[in-house]
């Protein structure tokens, strides 16, 4: 594949707890670079139950990332699949529990960027460094943001999602039509070659569950019987503004309450100030 950036030596995270946003600590990993036992695992593409094949050029910030950790006492390395989406050329958006547990075990996120379709090479990159939000009193994953070591330059299948503006903080988006995108496996563990998108519904938390915070967003399917899965975790959701589209949440899981079924994702209008402290990336206003 084209664009990899590797440095082949061995590589750790460094890690530390740079300060707090709202109720969660921030935690920050900076990458030395892949070595000779990283993991891209890009062989065993999955998909959205009920979803659609994404065309060419149609989701150009969804990623496809791979996470490689080497345990320090067996040094056995495995690998970890979940979905991302670029917001800036140097800057990525995924969920928290993708890089957690054991995140000092990490030795390289790759992105995979610019293909839909397992059979048509696309853009490897690797992260530098990440940040994470968590939640120390219940441990709820969140968000996590990665920067690349060399900016991403814009093509026809490769470009950045924006994300809400100033007036749209802490605003919730019931009742907008969404749609989500992931690389994440189907329930008979059947492979596809396809990146998949499928369109769900917000709904208020206090409608979802006691369960879900002010920090989400609470979506159900809009009548296609379409459920996320592992792997699409980290996916953008995303709703059309005009002729924009605009991200509004980072996916994190599907969970059952009283026999129905809910999805959950970060709620990006939450964390615009930690999205600019942390990345230095300009938050329109309107």
């Amino acid at each position: 594949m084209k664009g990899i950036l590797l440095l082949f030596f061995f590589a750790t995270a460094s890690a530390e707890i740079v300060g707090y946003f709202k109720e969660y600590e921030v935690h920050h990993f900076t990458l030395e670079g892949p070595s000779s036992d990283t993991i891209y695992d890009f062989d065993r593409d999955a998909r959205i139950i009920n979803g659609s094949d994404a065309e060419p050029g149609q989701f150009p910030f969804v990623a496809r990332l791979s996470i490689t950790r080497r345990n320090p006492e067996t040094e056995v390395s495995s690998g970890t699949l979940c979905t991302g989406s670029l917001i800036h050329e140097q800057f990525a958006l995924t969920a928290s529990h993708c890089v957690t547990p054991n995140s000092d075990w990490i030795t390289n996120v790759a992105f995979l960027i610019g293909t839909v379709n397992r059979n048509v090479p696309g853009t490897i990159v690797n992260s530098a460094e990440f940040w994470f939000l968590e939640q120390p009193a219940t441990l709820v994953k969140d968000l996590a943001m990665f920067r690349f070591a060399q900016p991403i330059v814009r093509t026809a299948l490769i470009d950045f999602i924006r994300i809400p503006s100033r007036v749209q903080t802490n605003y919730e988006f019931v009742g907008w039509p969404v749609t989500t995108i992931g690389w994440g496996r189907d329930n008979t563990g059947a492979s596809t070659v396809h990146l998949q998108y499928a369109n769900f519904l917000v709904l208020s938390i206090n409608v979802c569950s006691t369960r879900f915070t002010e920090y989400e967003i609470c979506y159900v399917d809009n009548g296609t019987d379409s459920m996320t899965q592992p792997g699409d975790s980290g996916g953008p959701v995303i709703v059309r503004e005009g002729d924009h589209m605009t991200q509004i949440g980072v996916h994190a899981g599907r969970r059952t309450v009283d026999g129905f079924s809910f999805h959950s994702a970060a709620r990006l209008s939450t964390f615009l100030d930690w999205i600019h402290e942390y990345s230095g990336i300009t938050i329109r206003d309107s």
